[in-house]
């Protein structure tokens, strides 16, 4: 099965899966993610719908908690860690199993913040923190910071 799904809040109770419904706007976006050579890919994917203001459903793990919460996003409990021993290049790695509990908990709390309007606000701060921490603009201002400070720690081992 794919790891992201689109979720369309068509009836009270039940959801469409499986991307864009034409016409209609996707309402929240579920992704868990279990291992991190997928997080590029799957990161993308994520970033992409945030900006868009669209509210993401998540496995609280690893590279999702450096810009997902709960102000932002619907985050899964893990339930356990799963040793890797075979594929993906990463023997001996561990990912995380998603709660089924816990997503099912995530699934029913935005629907019902989808029932109350919740659901856009939540989306609206996800995409204003995107544009505000990770747009262009914002990371080269990281960035920008970063060489000056690299040059001004040169400049004082300099004159030791």
């Amino acid at each position: 099965s794919r790891a992201c799904r689109a979720v369309t809040w068509r009836r009270v109770g039940k959801a469409a899966r499986g991307g864009h419904v034409h016409g209609t706007r996707r309402d929240a976006h579920v992704c868990l993610c279990r291992v991190d050579p997928l997080r590029r890919v799957l990161t993308r994917a994520r970033c992409d719908v945030r900006v868009q203001g669209i509210p993401v459903i998540a496995t609280n793990w690893s590279g999702n908690t450096a810009f997902m919460d709960a102000s932002t996003s619907y985050l899964v409990d893990v339930d356990h860690l799963v040793r890797i021993d075979s594929g993906y290049n990463i023997q001996g790695h561990r990912w995380a199993e998603p709660s089924v509990t816990s997503l099912q908990r995530e699934l029913q709390r935005a629907y019902a913040d989808h029932q109350s309007g919740a659901l856009e606000h939540k989306g609206a701060r996800a995409a204003a923190l995107m544009r505000a921490k990770y747009s262009p603009a914002a990371i080269a201002d990281v960035v920008v910071a970063e060489i000056r400070r690299a040059i001004e720690r040169a400049q004082e081992a300099d004159e030791l």
